[in-house]
């Protein structure tokens, strides 16, 4: 069995013990194999102890198309997680926001050297300068600061005032000067896709919700895939924080917060199946996917892309991202040896434990 420490805030859940839950491997709408063996869930299994009520989902979409998944944990109170569930996916909303802006790219309405100034002259001020281009905002390199960590910080202003939207200039507010020049070095931040979502909206004249639809939803038939809202959606996952569930939880300020970098809810086999879209389908040509996998090293062993990011885990290098909101965290990866995608996903947050069952589920494929 695998424990993972005790957290004693919000921002890594605690994390105790708790019965195992099942649910098998099924067979998808698109035709996919089902796998004769579930190790998916014999792998999840061993971690049913690391949480005190929630639990985790883990969902394979190998490159034959066999579908293997598992899930252990609850929902809510009485109502065990399931597969096909739709579960938030925090950070991980940012690679639809990165898909869009290499379709404008690749339409003629902008290129990686465009400038802040030159798009979205009016959000210029001292903490987002006018000179940072749309490649340092996808590849985290422009040096906009991170507002949200902290006690003092955006995160910590929302949980205490949940019923609150978040606007952009609530998001700036939060924000500091500039942490280093732009092109420096690589620096996460949420202000860098606040700015490229801002830029999809005034270049196509379309709100994000309308554009993400029309050209990605849509044409790919993710049909459960959506922005968050306040208001729960059939079939939606719940969070826990300790032994508290969070399913009465208003989301208004925790869904607006998340605007263009960190709000969309999917289902597994909708991440599944959007991951396998960026690197196998054509969604992007293949110079504008040359970009995103150009890699720059990173902090604590990761490298960085522009709109992706690459380590190796179960011995296999993976193309990834993450993401955390209140309080899911969730990674899917991409495996370019095998075809194969990987996703994770649990709804009682503790990244250590997410990273460490994707690296078990990624040393059997």
């Amino acid at each position: 069995m695998r424990n993972t420490s005790n957290q004693k805030n919000i921002f890594k859940i605690f994390v105790f013990t708790l019965g195992l839950f099942m649910l098998s491997c099924s067979n998808s709408d698109d035709g996919e194999k089902e796998s004769e063996v579930n190790f998916v869930q014999v792998i999840l299994n061993d971690y049913e102890s690391s949480f005190a009520k929630g639990g985790a989902i883990a969902y394979i979409l190998q490159a034959d198309g066999t579908v293997t998944s598992g899930a252990i944990g609850e929902s809510e109170p009485d109502v065990p997680l399931e597969v096909d569930m739709r579960y938030a996916i925090g950070s991980a909303s940012k690679t639809f926001t990165a898909i869009l802006i290499y379709k404008l790219i690749e339409s003629g309405d902008l290129s990686l050297t465009s400038t802040i100034a030159e798009i979205v002259p009016e959000i210029v001020t001292d903490k987002i300068p006018g000179t940072i281009t749309v490649e340092q905002l996808l590849n985290h390199s422009s040096g906009l600061h991170h507002p949200l960590p902290g006690s003092d910080g955006l995160f910590n202003y929302v949980i205490n005032n949940p019923s609150e939207e978040i606007t952009f200039e609530t998001f700036v507010s939060f924000m500091d000067l500039p942490d280093n020049e732009p092109g420096e070095i690589y620096s996460y931040s949420d202000a860098n896709f606040k700015v490229l979502g801002l830029m999809v909206e005034k270049i196509t004249g379309n709100n994000f919700s309308t554009q993400l639809s029309q050209v990605l939803l849509n044409p790919l038939g993710l049909s459960n895939t959506y922005i968050g809202t306040s208001i729960a959606q059939p079939n939606q996952a719940f969070s826990w924080v300790n032994e508290e569930s969070l399913k009465d939880l208003n989301r208004t300020a925790v869904e607006s917060m998340g605007t263009y970098t960190g709000n969309i809810w999917a289902s597994p086999a909708d991440l599944a199946k959007w991951f396998k879209a960026i690197f196998e389908e054509g969604i992007i040509n293949a110079g504008s996917l040359d970009t995103m996998t150009t890699f720059h090293p990173g902090t604590r062993g990761v490298t960085y892309g522009a709109g992706m990011f690459r380590e190796t885990l179960g011995g296999k290098q993976i193309y990834w991202y993450s993401g955390f909101t209140i309080a899911y965290g969730t990674y899917c990866g991409y495996i370019p040896s095998t075809g194969d995608v990987v996703v994770v996903i649990n709804n009682q947050f503790n990244f250590e434990e997410i990273t460490a069952v994707v690296a078990d589920l990624v040393e059997q494929l």
